[in-house]
């Protein structure tokens, strides 16, 4: 079995029946430096899903990799301290979310107050039925 993604601490899953890849787990990775993964599956929900998870790990068989169509459901192995559940899922995704590394990395930029103010004013009177048809015919072209 091979390790596809090793939380830490709580883990949230989410499920939504409309998206294709409907259900979500999301928490931090262990020994990423404290980085977010999120894992989408095309998995239905498991009652062991609905309450809330801790330490949990995704794993694989090592030969899952090796077969041919990306679409053939696969199983996939979720421990949540120390059982097993099997995961039937035909798509899995993982990745990283990296916003808490580049709000480090590159400071937001900072805006005049005078442009502040503009766009406040702007969006006020696209309020006003009279002022917007007012602004409409004269930038519509």
């Amino acid at each position: 079995m091979t390790v596809l993604v090793s939380f830490v601490g709580p883990v949230s899953c989410t499920f939504d029946a409309v998206c294709p890849l409907s259900l979500r787990l999301r928490g931090r990775e262990r020994g990423a430096q404290g980085d977010t993964a999120l894992v989408d599956l095309a998995a239905p929900l498991l009652d062991a899903m609905l309450t809330p998870l801790q330490d949990a790990e995704l794993e694989a068989p090592l030969d899952l990799f090796d077969r041919s169509s990306h679409n053939t459901p696969r199983t996939y192995l979720l421990n949540i301290a120390g059982k097993r559940r099997a995961i039937s899922a035909s798509r899995l995704m993982i990745h990283r979310d990296l916003r808490d590394r580049m709000h480090a990395v590159i400071p937001p930029r900072s805006v005049r107050i005078r442009t502040k103010l503009f766009w406040k004013l702007v969006f006020l009177i696209m309020r006003m039925p009279y002022a917007s048809a007012l602004l409409l015919r004269r930038y519509d072209g």
